[in-house]
């Protein structure tokens, strides 16, 4: 089935967090692993001022304008909303969709955001394609009949166009 959406992970895979401080990137991947696996309750992240410098690099500002010419482009992250859009709003990054991981009271990689997110935007998961930078994000997705796509190691978000032309 051709693809019909793009859901794209935030936190690395579209906002650079270089300048926010180690300590809390790696608080937060902890706490959203512990939720994935059910060694703890959901609770929405709190970011607090440490993550002001995160931004979305003009690279991706001009690959998202060109992909969402051809598909639906949608955040799905465990990132709180209210950060998603703040950060897209100050980059002028206009998504077809934000789906957060507080609309699941789940984090990726758990089946749930991922059947969720497939069902709120009425696709298929066959229809849809997981973008990541993190592979547990893409392998998630890609064992719940997702289509996936890594980014790093080659992958760059200006490859995704000629993947989609050629029938990704």
């Amino acid at each position: 089935m051709p693809t019909k959406v793009l859901f794209f992970d935030f936190v690395d895979t579209i906002a650079d967090v270089s300048a926010v401080p180690r300590e809390s990137l790696k608080a937060y991947a902890q706490k959203c692993r512990a939720i994935a696996e059910g060694r703890e309750a959901f609770s929405k992240p709190e970011f607090d001022g440490k993550w002001i410098g995160a931004h979305i690099p003009s690279v991706a500002c001009d690959a998202l304008v060109q992909l969402r010419r051809m598909v639906q482009i949608v955040v799905l992250t465990n990132s709180p909303l209210a950060f998603v859009t703040e950060i897209s709003r100050r980059s002028a990054v206009e998504w077809d969709a934000i789906l957060c991981a507080e609309m699941f009271k789940q984090c990726k990689p758990s089946p749930t955001v991922y059947r969720g997110a497939c069902e709120l935007m009425r696709v298929e998961p066959s229809e849809a394609v997981m973008v990541a930078a993190h592979p547990f994000d893409v392998a998630g997705a890609e064992a719940c009949g997702l289509k996936g796509f890594l980014l790093g190691n080659g992958g760059l978000l200006s490859d995704l166009a000629q993947h989609l032309s050629n029938g990704f």
